[in-house]
């Protein structure tokens, strides 16, 4: 199952899925105009789960954000970020750092950290 949970507007939310290319597998989508409050507010990736009827620790985030993973966290969702090679950026606290979408299978299956 797959949702798309992003800060950004819906209009851009659009774009993201079809730049993705897995729009169309995703169950549904929560943009950041949806929510009062933005990451590092968890509230929406507690309403992915409240919509997906599972608990945190059944799900993963992958994020590319400090407020992203911070919200994952403090939703208690385990993260997974894609390593920022082009600036630095702070991306402490994530349970896995992954250079591609392509690593994603092994960490559904399981695999170690």
């Amino acid at each position: 199952r797959t949702v798309l949970a992003t800060s950004t507007i819906r209009e851009r939310a659009e774009e993201i899925k079809t730049l993705c290319g897995f729009g169309a597998y995703m169950e549904f989508v929560l943009c950041g105009d949806m929510f009062r409050e933005s990451k590092p507010n968890p509230e929406i990736y507690l309403r992915c789960l409240e919509l997906l009827k599972l608990p945190g620790e059944n799900c993963l985030v992958v994020e590319d954000s400090p407020y992203g993973i911070e919200a994952a966290v403090r939703a208690g969702i385990p993260v997974a970020v894609r390593r920022e090679r082009r600036f630095p950026v702070d991306q402490r606290g994530a349970d896995w750092y992954i250079d591609s979408l392509a690593e994603l299978p092994g960490l559904l299956m399981g695999s170690p950290k």
